[in-house]
């Protein structure tokens, strides 16, 4: 490798890994359970999955890790609100919610849309 393109290398490196390591815009604890008629109104911000880790969600504590991985997507999308969808099989690797912002922010996004 020459000499000028291994500082190339080593930026785009830095670059590519740092949307890793940035904070969550909100903490995955603070996103409050829902039921749909809580989140009329709210900004439609997507799904998340989590999976277990633990091959399904049979026991306890995969769907609890089921859960918070979810919920750290959530953060990620600037979630404040989740809504669990219904596992399909109780043997199922991974978890859904559909996930909205309800508090107001200074920041909007034309790709989203509310519900009705």
């Amino acid at each position: 490798m020459t000499r000028v393109a291994f500082p190339v290398v080593l930026l785009l490196s830095f670059l590519l890994f740092l949307p890793c390591c940035a904070p969550l815009p909100v903490s995955p604890q603070s996103i409050a359970d829902a039921e749909p008629d809580g989140v009329v109104g709210c900004v439609s911000l997507g799904i998340v999955r989590g999976y277990s880790d633990m091959g399904n969600l049979s026991h306890g504590q995969g769907l609890q890790r089921a859960r918070n991985a979810a919920r750290i997507d959530a953060a990620r999308l600037g979630a404040d609100h989740i809504v669990w969808r219904p596992i399909p099989d109780v043997y199922a690797p991974y978890i859904s919610a559909d996930t909205y912002r309800c508090k107001s922010t200074s920041t909007s996004s034309d790709n989203v849309s509310r519900t009705p």
